[in-house]
């Protein structure tokens, strides 16, 4: 079963009636190295129930952020007419991508304790990794 994750016990379950409560806790940082060749790292935990079952840890070369927008209709929930329409402007950095030969890791560690995704998330089958420094989304349910 998909779950969304969420750290507001007020919204669950959610509007698609899959949402679990988790703790998310990120760190990002922004060093200068030697010679002016700066270098980001973060590390990031989803924990359910006080432990830890995603996780991530990487550094990487920095580079310029891009400014994304997308929109886009999901339907789904207890109801097959059920929708929410998603309107989202976000920065993202490109880190990795192994079709376009994009590769500024330094490091990537990934935990997955997370039963029923074992497959998922494993270090050796990441194709790519995208940083967003920041994320603005508005949600309404009209047709607008």
């Amino acid at each position: 079963m998909l779950h969304s994750f969420s750290a507001n016990a007020k919204s669950l379950p959610g509007p698609y009636k899959n949402s679990v409560l988790a703790e998310v806790a990120r760190q990002q940082a922004h060093l200068q190295g030697v010679e002016g060749n700066a270098r980001c790292a973060e590390d990031w935990r989803l924990s359910m129930l006080g432990a830890a079952v995603l996780g991530v840890d990487l550094a990487y070369a920095p580079t310029r952020i891009q400014t994304v927008h997308s929109e886009m209709k999901v339907y789904g929930g207890p109801d097959p007419s059920f929708f929410r329409r998603y309107h989202v402007e976000k920065g993202v950095e490109l880190i990795l991508s192994r079709p376009d030969g994009v590769d500024r890791l330094s490091s990537l560690g990934i935990l997955n304790e997370m039963s029923g995704v074992g497959g998922l998330m494993q270090r050796d089958k990441c194709v790519s990794v995208i940083s967003e420094p920041w994320y603005r989304r508005f949600v309404s349910s009209d047709d607008a």
